[in-house]
């Protein structure tokens, strides 16, 4: 692990429940690195406010886990980051087409509709209640306790 990953992992990572690279698509481009979407409060509708998509879906900690042997990894950030790669330039073709609603591209060839599916299947592995799910079939070692999480008594650290 490299000097910027245990520094990371000492203070918590900002985990993203929703990818940074699709939410940009429907953003407005603000400044270097910043995208701006209008947000809304279930309870308050009528109220809408700017939020960056860096702010969207994280909670800190989200995706580290152990190994078999009790060290700490962020394996499933790398997968996910991986796989945005690989979808990226798909997304942009489905998504980013000022004259078509849907692409002309339509439907897409074998390798694009791979990195697709590949990607629209992570996002189901994402959410609290998979990450729930696998808890409950899996608890967690006496090794756990080594993560960068909060305790179990604390609620997790979402912005939305």
């Amino acid at each position: 692990m490299g000097k910027a990953s245990q520094r990371k992992k000492a203070r918590g990572t900002r985990d993203h429940t929703v990818p940074q690279t699709y939410l940009r698509h429907f953003a407005q481009h603000r400044a270097r690195r910043q995208y701006e979407l209008r947000a809304r409060r279930i309870d308050k509708l009528d109220l809408p406010f700017p939020v960056m998509t860096a702010s969207i879906g994280a909670e800190v900690g989200f995706y580290w886990g152990t190994t078999l042997d009790g060290k700490a990894h962020h394996a499933c950030e790398e997968l996910f980051t991986l796989l945005e790669g690989q979808a990226e330039t798909v997304l942009k073709t489905l998504l980013d087409d000022r004259d078509w609603a849907l692409t002309p591209h339509w439907p897409l060839a074998p390798a694009p509709r791979s990195a697709l599916a590949w990607w629209m299947a992570a996002q189901v592995l994402r959410t609290t209640r998979q990450r729930k799910r696998l808890a409950h079939l899996h608890p967690p070692a006496e090794a756990d306790d080594a993560l960068p999480r909060k305790s179990p008594a604390s609620p997790p650290t979402t912005h939305i």
